[in-house]
This record gives C-alpha cells, structure tokens and sequence, in this order.
C-alpha cells in the first residue's frame, strides 16, 4: 500500500495570534474525514474502511497526545492503548480508562500540552477550533451511513494551504482527497 504526500504538506506552519512563530511542539492541529454529507461517523468508529486514511492519521498523531470526546474513546477500545496520552473531553466526571488516558473538562485544561491532536468528536473539534493551528481534513468523495456528523465549521480564519489527492487501489476504493487547512496570520 502506497500513501504519496508532498514535502510541503508534511511541514506544518504554526502561528499564534499575534503572527508570531509558535514554538513547534506548542502546535494544535484537527484531523479527521469526511464523507460528502459531512459524516465523521457510526457507532464511535469510521464508517468506510480507506488504510491511506487510517495511515495519515497515525502518521499525525501516533507520537503526539489526543484528545476526543468520550464516544469517539469507547469506539476506539483498546486500540487507544497505542498512544501514548489522550485526552477525554466529557462532562462526565468518571469513566473507564486505560492507564494512558484523562478526563478534562474544557479545551484550557490541555492548552500548554505539546503536540496535541484533535481526533473528534464533531462537538469537540468544535470546542477546540478557536484554539487550533492547523487543520487536516479528509474529504471522501462517497456517501456512508452513520449517526456522527462534523457540523458547520467556520474555515474563514484558515487557508487552504494543500490539497493532495489519495491514491486509490484495490484497499483504498473511494476517491479521496488530503487537505491542510493553516490559521491565517
């Protein structure tokens, strides 16, 4: 299996809101696909099965910390055991986790982490996007069922800085496209 991405889409520019260069590991990016009508998922987990996808995720966020809402943790299971921190954002005050893993309650409790990463929900990108640096998102061009959506995101303080198309082949079915989404300065 073969994922292609430019140098350039690989390098993330980070910014504060005074434009100044944020140091690199101060960074807080959103990541997450999306089918054409917006669905992020079906019963705490993906709808669609697309490795380039699952693969450019890792790559992102495999060595830095999540952070997501308590449906999207309990979809993953153990498979959260991989890395090394998350973050669950929840309301609720007690909730089974694995030993690499928090409750917090607001996006300011994780403001100073370094490498923090946004894996969804749809309510907690949401929540983090005026904290959020740098946004990737994948746009599947197919339509899933599912019960999670991503909602309106407001793009307009972001730029489009890349879009790479993914590469289909016999385990990678629906066309799809890699975009990198920049706070403006």
């Amino acid at each position: 299996m073969e994922v292609r991405f430019s140098i350039s889409f690989l390098l993330d520019i980070r910014y504060n809101e005074k434009n100044e260069q944020k140091e690199p590991d101060k960074m807080i990016t959103a990541i997450w696909a999306q089918d054409k009508n917006g669905l992020i998922g079906k019963d705490g987990l993906l709808p669609w099965k697309l490795p380039n996808d699952l693969n450019f995720f890792k790559s992102k966020t495999m060595n830095g910390t999540l952070v997501m809402g308590r449906k999207t943790y309990e979809g993953l299971g153990k498979r959260s055991k991989a890395y090394k921190k998350i973050y669950v954002c929840t309301r609720q005050n007690e909730l089974p986790l694995y030993e690499n893993a928090e409750i917090i309650h607001s996006p300011e409790e994780v403001l100073t982490v370094e490498d923090l990463h946004v894996g969804g929900g749809g309510d907690i990108f949401r929540l983090f996007l005026p904290y959020t640096d740098v946004i990737y998102r994948t746009l599947i061009d197919a339509e899933f069922t599912g019960d999670a959506y991503i909602g309106e995101i407001d793009f307009s303080d972001f730029e489009l800085v890349e879009e790479i198309p993914g590469v289909l082949d016999e385990d990678n079915i629906y066309p799809h496209v890699f975009q990198k989404w920049v706070r403006r300065q």
